[in-house]
């Protein structure tokens, strides 16, 4: 009796294992929203994203123009946004699934207008 109840504590073991180590692609769980605000005013774009395992986030512009801070974050945001903060940013989520990376991208734009 005992054998079998150690052959099933392994059996039940090992499912355990395989639920905690499943791999899931990168995948954007909250997007971004179009914003449309004035100069000086801040602006905050927030992403989420999920997957397994645990998404990077980077933000970036769509022309490729360089963003000044911390672009690494759910959250980015421009204080005193001028004219020049105007465009198209991306959110890209990314994740490494059976050696492969894995990317989901969402696409939000900012109109700063004059005071």
């Amino acid at each position: 009796m005992d054998f079998y109840y150690n052959k099933k504590l392994q059996v039940s073991f090992g499912v355990l294992l395989l639920s905690k180590f499943s791999s899931d692609p990168a995948f954007i769980t909250n997007r971004p929203q179009n914003k449309t605000v004035k100069e000086n005013e801040t602006v905050q774009l927030y992403c989420k994203a999920d997957g397994n395992p645990e998404p990077t986030i980077l933000w970036s512009k769509v022309d490729g123009s360089t963003l000044q801070g911390d672009t690494n974050k759910t959250t980015y945001s421009i204080t005193q946004s001028k004219r020049t903060n105007s465009g198209e940013y991306k959110c890209t989520a990314t994740n490494t699934v059976g050696g492969d990376s894995k990317e989901a991208t969402a696409v939000v734009f900012i109109d700063v207008q004059c005071e």
